[in-house]
């Protein structure tokens, strides 16, 4: 990058160019934009001018002052562009002094290092040489060997090859025919062995589809008797069901036959120690009966005298004694109630334990299937395990989409798609472009220099274009932060126009876009290239470019402002009364009332003032003719909010990267469908266990309500019994009470007692005594009975002992018979089970065998096909008839031929490469030697070296290079000092030339005010003299010349240059 440097005087230097192509056009509203300009100047010093007396005296002072402002115009401009050249030659020359200063001194300090080493850095090439030519010797003697191993390996193998061959050759001069018997040989022979493979694999085929065929047949003989035995297992289970249930009735009713005859047995031994009691108590009461009978008839006689003395009260006692034993019989009928409650308990306590029996049973039932249902839930963890799992890979994919959604950018960085769009209809910056090159195509001269990058060189604008510079240029100034700083800029100008009293410009797109390719051209030479030079009017369509004015700058930097040059500075001037449109031009751009439309570009400037920002700005008026028609116009703020909405809108590639996310999201994978699916069948599955648990639960508490009712049962019998018995304890205490009466009787009663005592006694005697007679038969027939009765009793107990016995053989005969058929049951239905298995095993093994069948079938097939291709082919082969053994003589000599020729080949092909490999080594190892003994000999050389003495070092090439290029520096030196020199007296002498031309450019100013006021009078004389305005005047207030002056001239016609030495900036 080239940097402007200050030097000791600050100049400022104006210019005004009018373009060639305009002038003539032009020129009098050119003149009258200058007139603006100098129109309250003084007369400077030795300007005269003498008034003329007739007009035509006027207007030829005039012709002549217009024509001495023109030529002193085109010298004060050619003198400006001298002096301009002048202090660029000068910094050029300035920076050359300063960088051929830095190359002496280093090219100086290179050729000192490289004396002062010297010794040292070829004593170590020597050492390296030294070690390089050591390494190359035994290198080349290792693989010296080793080509010589080779070699006679290779002679051996060789002789060897050769006898071979000669012992083919002499078989084959044997055996005419031999070679093509040996060709077709082979043929047959791989032909016959492909052959015989086919019918190998097709016998073995063949064996197999027998195989199959046969174990299909037998499984079809086996699914016939598998199918014969399932039904008949079946008929047999249904057989042993019957059988089991018949058992188990039996079994049950000899159960039942067992409990009779147990209870019959308790029975009879009840009934046989009854009757040993009665025959006991029998003869006891009929010993006793007949000695009772003697007493009791004394007892009577004595009673009956006592009583004779006493009142009769013996109905009254008989009376309460008959209730008491009334009371005595209902006692007795209560006990007997209680014994046989009692009795009852018996059968509800065995229905109680077979209630039990069903409820243990029904709870290893319930835990049978609550194991399920755990089982169930191990495999529905695992199913969730594998829902995560997808779920995992899912959210990983959707996480990948966001993540990659998040990396897109979102919103755009760029511009250029609506520049391109807002500017109008086939005006892009491409076209823009595409109609530049085509104007250049109509000038074949066309060149841009590139003098001001100190690239001595002219490039075509398609060199331009083609440029990373210009590209870069493009694409910067569309940039997002560019575009909002070029609005920025110009909300900057409309503030300084408001300061100015002047309304605010509004952004024309078409002068948007067209201002990015003029900042990015006349970057290259840094001046107004693109405007100036007509590059931007006449399009392919026959349309112009809105035109007016062009501000640019280069050398600020991103956080600078160009209005400080182009408003701050110029408007500066301005006050001072400087006019010169070359000076404040772009200050005027700025303030000028006419222009209301306006187009601003900021970009990375490049060469020269690479590292700072190039500005360009137009001005111009809306719709002041058709061709100011192109492009949209926005108020700023409107503008900035198009560019707002413009960025905001994602772009392309993150709506997609949205999109995709958002399908990724909001579509579940297979996978994952997949294992939910899977879940939710092992949760159905769940749900059919845990009700066949509910189901257990209930058939639970159903037997549970069964317990607990047979146990309700025993509880209300045991009720039953304790209430029976509580009435036997009341009916005793009625006949206690009852018992108690009489004798509380009694006693009160004691006469009365007596007498009732008497004759209860004479009663009981009588009736004891009448009971005695009367019972003594039934004693003795009772001893009889009951001695009768107890030999039955025996008997009988005899007899329920033995049925007793009878009905536990038979129960234990019904059980190990139920027992029987309940296990014969359980085998028959296993061995149901196990036939069913093997026929739906035979089945499958069936469907098995046949597919295998009918493959086999169908390779047996192809292969025959092949087989019969492959005879045919070997068919056609055709043998030479050779003698027997022959061929196998020819075989084994050419075998043998081909494994030496096979083994030369081999140990030639090494030691080629070995041969190659030691020539290499051979050759580094020469170059070594060389290049020790060179070492060698330029370490003593450098030894001998004097940097004084050139002798000395001539065979050092970089000691003699090192010398030329310290040469060359210092005559570039001494070159640059001049030159510097002989540039600044030329910037001197071209700033006194700029000087006395503008000097004159004044004078000839002033005059030139003077004969136009002068010539102006005689004019408005001649007016008022005929009434009427002439046609032959300058109109100074022509507003329309003015416009055409500032749209064409003050753009394409004139250019303003501002230089400040001050800073690296530039404005034009």
């Amino acid at each position: 990058m080239i940097k402007i440097k200050k030097i000791t005087a600050n100049l400022l230097i104006a210019t005004v160019s009018l373009s060639p192509i305009i002038l003539s056009q032009n020129y009098v509203n050119a003149i009258e934009n200058i007139d603006e300009n100098v129109k309250n100047m003084s007369i400077s010093e030795g300007v005269k001018y003498v008034r003329a007396s007739t007009i035509e005296e006027a207007k030829a002072n005039y012709d002549k002052a217009s024509a001495n402002l023109q030529d002193a115009t085109s010298k004060r401009d050619s003198a400006s562009i001298k002096n301009s050249e002048a202090v660029r030659r000068l910094e050029v020359a300035r920076t050359e002094k300063a960088d051929s200063e830095t190359a002496q001194q280093e090219a100086e300090q290179k050729a000192m290092d490289l004396f002062k080493n010297l010794v040292a850095t070829y004593e170590a090439k020597k050492a390296d040489a030294s070690e390089a030519e050591k390494k190359a010797e035994e290198e080349y003697t290792k693989n010296f060997k080793e080509l010589s191993d080779i070699k006679n390996k290779l002679a051996t193998a060789k002789t060897e090859a050769k006898e071979a061959k000669d012992a083919l050759d002499a078989v084959v001069a044997k055996y005419p025919g031999i070679e093509e018997y040996a060709e077709k040989k082979a043929k047959y022979d791989a032909i016959t062995a492909e052959i015989d493979a086919l019918n190998a694999k097709i016998e073995k085929t063949t064996e197999e589809i027998a195989k199959l065929e046969s174990e299909v047949n037998v499984l079809n003989t086996k699914i016939e008797q598998t199918t014969k035995t399932v039904e008949e297992k079946k008929a047999i289970v249904d057989e042993k069901q019957v059988k089991f249930d018949a058992a188990q009735a039996e079994l049950n009713e000899a159960k039942t036959a067992k409990a009779n005859a147990s209870a019959e047995d308790e029975q009879a031994t009840e009934r046989l120690a009854t009757a040993e009691t009665k025959l006991e108590k029998a003869t006891k009461e009929l010993d006793n009966a007949k000695a009772d009978l003697e007493k009791t008839t004394e007892e009577k006689t004595k009673a009956e005298k006592d009583l004779e003395a006493l009142g009769d009260v013996d109905k009254l006692v008989k009376d309460m004694q008959d209730e008491i034993d009334a009371a005595k019989d209902e006692v007795k009928k209560a006990e007997k109630k209680v014994e046989d409650l009692k009795a009852e308990l018996g059968p509800l306590n065995a229905a109680k334990e077979a209630a039990k029996t069903e409820l243990e049973n029904a709870r290893d039932e319930l835990k049978t299937r609550e194991s399920a249902v755990a089982e169930v839930d191990k495999e529905i963890e695992s199913k969730k395990a594998d829902v995560k799992s997808a779920l995992d890979a899912w959210n990983a994919e959707i996480k990948s989409a966001e993540n990659k959604m998040n990396a897109t950018e979102k919103t755009r960085t760029d511009a250029r798609e609506m520049y391109d769009e807002m500017a109008a209809k086939d005006y892009n910056i491409n076209q823009i472009i595409e109609d530049m090159l085509r104007r250049d195509s109509q000038y074949s001269n066309f060149r841009i220099s590139l003098k001001n990058h100190d690239i001595d060189e002219e490039w075509t604008l398609q060199q331009l274009v083609d440029h990373p510079w210009f590209k870069k240029a493009i694409k910067e100034a569309t940039k997002k932060e560019n575009v909002y700083r070029s609005i920025k800029l110009i909300e900057r100008c409309n503030e300084l126009r408001r300061a100015e009293g002047l309304p605010e410009l509004k952004i024309n797109t078409a002068l948007m876009v067209t201002s990015v390719v003029s900042n990015a051209v006349s970057m290259f030479e840094i001046k107004h290239t693109f405007t100036a030079r007509g590059l931007w009017n006449s399009h392919a369509d026959g349309s112009s470019t809105p035109m007016g004015a062009e501000n640019l700058a280069w050398g600020y930097d991103s956080d600078q402002d160009p209005f400080d040059g182009w408003y701050n500075d110029e408007k500066a001037l301005y006050d001072q009364g400087i006019r010169d449109f070359s000076r404040v031009g772009h200050y005027k751009n700025i303030i000028n009332n006419r222009y209301n439309i306006t187009g601003f570009s900021t970009a990375p400037a490049f060469g020269m003032f690479e590292g700072s920002e190039a500005h360009q700005q137009y001005f111009s008026v809306d719709g002041a003719t058709e061709s100011l028609k192109r492009g949209k116009t926005y108020t700023v703020s409107e503008f900035k909010q198009k560019v707002d909405e413009f960025f905001a809108k994602p772009t392309p590639e993150y709506l997609a990267a949205q999109a995709e996310y958002e399908r990724i999201k909001t579509t579940k994978p297979q996978a994952v469908l997949n294992a939910e699916a899977a879940l939710d069948d092992s949760k159905q599955k769940k749900a059919t266990l845990v009700q066949a648990v509910k189901d257990q639960m209930n058939v639970i508490t159903e037997k549970q309500t069964g317990v607990r009712n047979a146990e309700t049962s025993i509880e209300n019998k045991n009720v039953e019994i304790t209430n029976a018995e509580r009435n036997v304890a009341n009916k005793k205490k009625v006949v206690d009470e009852k018992q108690a009466k009489l004798d509380k009787f009694l006693n009160e009663n004691n006469v009365e007692k007596e007498k009732l005592r008497l004759r209860n006694l004479i009663s009981d005697l009588d009736a004891k005594l009448t009971s005695l007679r009367d019972n003594m038969p039934n004693l003795e027939k009772a001893k009889v009975d009951t001695t009768t009765e107890l030999d039955a009793a025996k008997v009988n107990k005899t007899d329920k002992v033995a049925a007793l016995e009878v009905a536990k053989e038979n129960v234990q005969t019904k059980l190990d018979a139920s027992m029987n058929a309940e296990k014969a049951l359980a085998d028959s239905k296993a061995e149901l089970r196990d036939a069913v298995a093997a026929d739906e095993t035979a089945k499958a093994t069936l469907d098995v065998k046949k597919k295998l069948l009918a493959g086999k079938i169908d390779v047996k097939a192809s292969d025959e096909n092949m087989l019969s291709e492959k005879k045919t082919k070997r068919d056609n082969i055709q043998l030479p008839v050779i003698p027997d053994g022959a061929y196998d003589e020819y075989k084994s000599k050419l075998d043998d031929f081909t494994v030496k020729d096979e083994a030369e080949k081999k140990l030639d092909a090494e030691a080629l490469n070995l041969q190659k490999v030691t020539d290499e080594s051979k050759g580094k190892l020469d170059e070594a030697k060389s290049a020790l003994v060179k070492s060698e000999e330029m370490f003593e050389k450098s030894k001998l070296v004097d940097s004084e003495t050139p002798e000395t070092y001539k065979d050092f090439d970089e000691l003699v290079q090192a010398v030329s290029n310290k040469e060359k520096a210092k005559k570039r030196r001494a070159k640059a000092v001049a030159g510097y020199e002989m540039a600044l007296e030329n910037v001197e002498k071209a700033e006194k030339e700029l000087k006395d031309a503008t000097r004159a450019y004044t004078e000839a100013v002033v005059s030139y005010n003077f004969a136009k006021e002068d010539y102006e009078r005689f004019l408005a004389l001649k007016q008022k003299e005929h009434g009427k305005k002439s046609n032959d005047g300058v109109n100074t207030a022509d507003e329309s010349n003015l416009i055409t002056y500032e749209t064409i001239g003050g753009l394409a016609g004139v250019s303003a240059i501002a230089i400040s030495r001050r800073r690296r900036h530039r404005r034009y």
